[in-house]
């Protein structure tokens, strides 16, 4: 019991028991005229708010610590309901309460615990202070705050539900909200009555701004009828909120109301759309004015389209009720709503089907779609193509449809039972093939969908792989036909990479070579090759033609032995397929054919041919180096005699004694042949001094004379010996054998054994060569030498093309003197390098002085002689010479021959592409007269081929100097390679080669060589249209 003794009127008190009484009358008020979910919240805050303001009221009036803290205590009957209660009120307000059940149900049970605390313990607030107005309560923070973000997190909610509603709102709720929020903020003032609970003195004014919530709540429910709202307000409500438009419209379509959504909708402002007809909005309207002359029970729905302000067109969805008076209609309200997003729905999913029943009928695959009743749902025209079922059949008869199918397939009860049990896993997939009677082949495949309207729908796919089946089939019998070839093969069969790693071969193969196949396998194939090079150019080949024939390679047996074969290659994609045969035994049978070829049977000495044959390039040596050489005739005395009396193979056992005998004279690089008989020859190359000769042949003279044992019997013999030195005695082999010999029998007659050198009759022959080489060094320094120029002319239009310039002597006593007089004493002198000079010279100084004549020559062609192609500085000085003579490279033709073009051909190859790089065009000239390798002259830069005069000279009468120039001809076309042919003197010749499509010619059919001048003259009148061919004779 408390002591009312203890309690006084106390000036603080009065305001709040005021407010008290205040709020308990505005809550009594609206409740009692009317309850609802809204009126009982405000009636729950009114009271919560009441019960901390008397409490407050009583402890400002006592004057006992003790009694005061108890009303503290008491106040927290009300206070936590404080927050509960406007939440509560705020989501009846918003008519969200469904959405926000939950955290109504969590505030007031919040509230509850709180008021137990605060009530009944001294946990929130521990004790009271004395402050001027009279006691005020002080929190413990520790238990504060748990309660103070239970207060302000709900009031903060409730003024966010407000916030977020309050865009949306519309008229009356709108201004209804507004007020409401307002009312928050002045709540929200009220929170000042914390601070003195934290001991802070300042006065708790907060039931001022508590007072004016509430009072501002009250005015809300009386200005917004929330307390008594009447239908007349509600539907006025209605229509200013509904998302439809609502016109109303007289007898005559005239709009007499429209709502805010019709504005919003058409963009009109409602001065504009009042009078106006309605009619004047529809697109297209049909006579819509009619529906509004409708009977009550006329009320109809339609769709229509209407247009907008800014001319965009609505789609509405219009209900149309009449309006009565007397039993007359009145007119009309019409509600339509917008179906705008509806209509572009359907247009989408009707373009979707569109484009579906599109890409199926485009595919390559049948489609089935089948429901679980077994109804058919879908199909495209693929499906009734690959099965042959009338379309009418599939939509009208599925069950005739599906025995239609039955009929076609090989084997129909596996079918069915495939079928069901797919059909008994929905959602499973499944994937099979159907053969069918007639061949054909399908890849079936299904898989479970949902369907709307459809419990377990199933789509089937058929693919037909009637082809790819027969397809696989050949394949594979080809693969099986291949690998028996493969593997059968009596030839060797290996299969490399492009770069000649080893990926498989056959058993032959590897057998051929003394592996197992294993052991070859990943290997490179260069690795068995003799010459690893080959392979590289083997492969070079192939990226030119694919298929390369009939190449003969040898290969290295695991042994270390040699292997010829004889391969064929093509190239297939990223793989070299190689076929080899075993050529070995003809390969030994060719080589010793070719050995017996150029060899003496008996001795094994080179025969007559092949010694030619060395002579001969001995001679071209020796021109180069400058180096002598001598040529021995060694014949054995009285060698009839032994042969004649002991029999022939007592006359073999000695001439193979004499042949080990006579090597046994020589050096290695020497060459010892036997001729015939008792005759052999012998070649001294690089002789420093002809005295060497000398010494050789008394030693061979020693060594014949030795006893030998023949036929059981002491034997000994002697020979004659002729000896002949270059340049000496000759310059070419005919003339050194034959002075050899003629020496050799001047030994003879003798007295034999011994040795002779040439007559002197031979020694003056070399007297005159030397005189010649003086005359010619003279006539180069007196100007005795003139170039005559020789015309090259197209066979296809018969103009001069070119010239060759020819090098003439005009000597003072013999008049012109031919080239083949002087031109290999100049070989031999080195005279030829200042000729050479001077030629270049001279042609292009001549050549330029033709252009700035305007002469319509585009080149000239100069001889180059061995010793002069062979200099270092020959690209030098020919870029000097054309530099100084201002003319221009590719009007310079280069000629050697072939013979010059394989002395070395390494390194004519170099040379000839600087003279390439500077731009002359090179020749080879007398082409076929030598022994030049096709594979060389393929790498050999050159730009022409020239057709030696001896082959064209009888080519109409010599099938088989026809067939050489053909195939020259031939050769240089596929090579890209202008063909000349020289020395054409006749119609015959003519017609020839103008037929095989030879390039050009010169001969005297055309022109004799000519001085520059009637040159000239003759460019002049020849380039004109060739009508016919004519000589011009100089």
């Amino acid at each position: 019991m408390h002591d009312i003794l203890q309690h006084g009127l106390s000036p603080s008190a009065i305001p709040t028991a005021v407010t008290a009484l205040l709020m308990l009358v505005c809550g009594g008020s609206v409740i009692r005229r009317r309850v609802s979910r809204v009126t009982s919240a405000f009636l729950a805050l009114s009271v919560a708010a009441a019960i901390w303001l008397l409490a407050f009221t009583f402890m400002y009036s006592t004057t006992d610590t003790a009694q005061a803290l108890w009303w503290a205590h008491a106040a927290y009957l009300g206070i936590p309901f404080i927050a509960a209660a406007i939440y509560h009120f705020t989501v009846e307000m918003l008519r969200i309460y469904e959405e926000r059940k939950f955290a109504v149900w969590v505030a007031w049970s919040l509230a509850a615990f709180f008021a137990a605390i605060g009530s009944a313990t001294d946990l929130l607030v521990p004790r009271v202070d004395r402050f001027w107005w009279g006691h005020y309560p002080r929190y413990r923070a520790s238990a504060a705050i748990p309660f103070l973000l239970f207060f302000f997190g709900y009031l903060i909610a409730a003024l966010f539900e407000y916030v977020r509603a309050y865009p949306k709102a519309r008229g009356v709720e709108r201004r209804r909200i507004r007020m409401l929020m307002i009312a928050f903020i002045l709540a929200y003032v009220g929170c000042v009555d914390y601070l003195p609970k934290f001991g802070v003195a300042i006065y708790p004014f907060g039931y001022i701004p508590i007072l004016g919530f509430v009072m501002t709540v009250a005015v809300v429910f009386r200005r917004y009828d929330l307390l008594a709202l009447t239908p007349s307000i509600a539907s006025q409500e209605i229509i200013s909120t509904m998302a439809d438009a609502l016109f109303v419209c007289d007898a005559d379509g005239r709009i007499q109301f429209a709502n805010r959504a019709a504005e919003s909708i058409l963009g009109y402002a409602p001065s504009e759309l009042l009078g106006r007809m309605i009619d004047d909005l529809v697109d297209n309207p049909e006579g819509d004015s009619s529906f509004l002359n409708l009977r009550p029970s006329n009320a109809i729905s339609k769709e229509r389209t209407f247009v907008a302000k800014n001319g965009e067109l609505v789609d509405m969805m219009l209900s149309i009720s009449p309006v009565l008076q007397h039993g007359e209609s009145a007119g009309a309200v019409l509600i339509g709503r917008d179906i705008r997003e509806r209509k572009e729905n359907e247009r989408q999913v009707r373009k979707a089907v569109m484009l579906l029943e599109s890409t199926l009928d485009s595919t390559a695959d049948g489609i089935l779609v089948v429901g679980d009743n077994g109804k058919i749902l879908s199909y495209n025209q693929r499906f009734i193509d690959m099965w042959r079922i009338p379309r009418h059949m599939l939509a009208s008869d599925e069950w005739k449809a599906f025995e239609s199918i039955l009929d076609q397939i090989s084997d129909p009860e596996a079918f069915l039972r495939s079928t069901q049990m797919i059909e008994k896993q929905p959602n499973a997939e499944s994937f099979d093939l159907v053969e069918c009677k007639d061949g054909r082949r399908f890849e079936r495949y299904s898989t479970g969908r949902r369907i709307e309207g459809v419990a377990n729908a199933r789509v089937w796919s058929f693919r037909d792989v009637t082809a790819k089946f027969k397809a696989e089939e050949a394949l594979r019998d080809s693969e099986q036909r291949y690998r028996l070839l493969f593997e059968q093969n009596a030839a060797g069969v290996c299969v490399t990479k492009l770069d000649g790693e080893i990926i498989d071969c056959n058993i032959t193969f590897a057998s051929m070579l003394g592996y197992e196949r294993a052991e070859l396998i990943g290997n490179k194939i260069a690795l068995l090759h003799e010459r690893p090079s080959e392979r590289a150019e083997i492969e070079q080949m192939l990226q030119q033609a694919k298929t390369v024939n009939s190449v003969e390679t040898e290969l290295r047996r695991k042994s270390g032995g040699s292997l010829y074969v004889l391969q064929n290659l093509t190239l297939a994609g990223d793989r070299i397929h190689m076929t080899v045969a075993d050529i070995s035994d003809r390969k030994r049978a060719e080589e010793q054919i070719e050995f017996h070829a150029y060899h003496d049977v008996l001795t094994h000495l080179p025969n007559r041919k092949l010694f030619t044959d060395r002579l001969s390039q001995n001679l071209t040596h020796a021109r180069r180096t400058g180096k002598s050489l001598a040529v021995m005739f060694v014949d054995l005395d009285h060698f009839k005699t032994i042969n004649d009396t002991m029999g022939h193979t007592a006359g073999d056992e000695l001439l193979l004694e004499m042949a080990r005998r006579l090597r046994g004279c020589v050096r290695e690089d020497d060459t010892v042949a036997r001729l015939g008989g008792d005759e052999f020859t012998i070649i001294l190359s690089e002789l420093r001094h002809p005295e060497d000769a000398v010494t050789v042949a008394e030693k061979i003279i020693k060594a014949v004379q030795k006893s030998m044992i023949i036929g059981g019997m002491p034997i000994e013999v002697s020979a004659s010996i002729g000896i002949a030195l270059y340049p000496v005695d000759g310059n070419d082999p005919e003339s050194l054998l034959r002075n050899a010999d003629s020496a050799m029998y001047r030994a003879k007659e003798s007295g034999r054994n011994t040795y002779q050198l040439c007559t002197d009759e031979m020694k003056g022959r070399a007297l005159q060569r030397l005189s010649l080489e003086t005359k010619l060094r003279r006539a180069l320094q007196e100007q005795q030498l003139v170039l005559h120029y020789q015309p090259q002319v197209s066979l296809s239009d018969g103009k001069v093309i070119g010239a060759e310039a020819l090098l003439r002597w005009n000597d003072p006593e013999r008049g012109y003197v031919y080239p083949s007089s002087f031109i290999p004493v100049a070989e031999e002198s080195r005279l030829i390098l200042p000729i050479g000079d001077w030629v270049l010279r001279t042609a292009c100084t001549q050549m330029r002085e033709w252009r700035d004549r305007g002469l319509a020559l585009p080149r000239i062609s100069i001889n180059l002689s061995p010793r002069q192609f062979q200099q270092q500085d020959l690209v030098d000085t020919i870029r000097r010479v054309l530099e100084e003579t201002r003319l221009e490279a590719k009007a310079l033709e280069i000629e050697i021959t072939e013979g010059t073009a394989m002395a070395n051909a390494e390194a004519t190859i170099e040379t000839l592409h600087a003279l390439r790089e500077l731009g002359c065009s090179i020749s080879i000239d007398d082409f076929g007269t030598g022994y030049s390798s096709l594979n060389y002259l393929k790498r050999f830069p050159i730009t022409c081929v020239k057709v030696d005069s001896a082959f064209v000279r009888d080519l109409t009468r010599n099938e088989g100097d026809a067939a050489i120039v053909s195939a020259v001809i031939a050769i240089a076309r596929s090579l890209k390679l202008k063909v000349i042919a020289e020395g054409v003197e006749t119609d015959e010749q003519f017609a020839f080669l103008r037929k095989r499509k030879c390039d050009a010619a010169q001969g005297y059919y055309f022109s004799r060589p000519v001085e520059a001048p009637d040159l000239a003259e003759y460019i002049g009148e020849r380039n004109r249209p060739l009508r016919a061919v004519t000589r011009l004779q100089v």
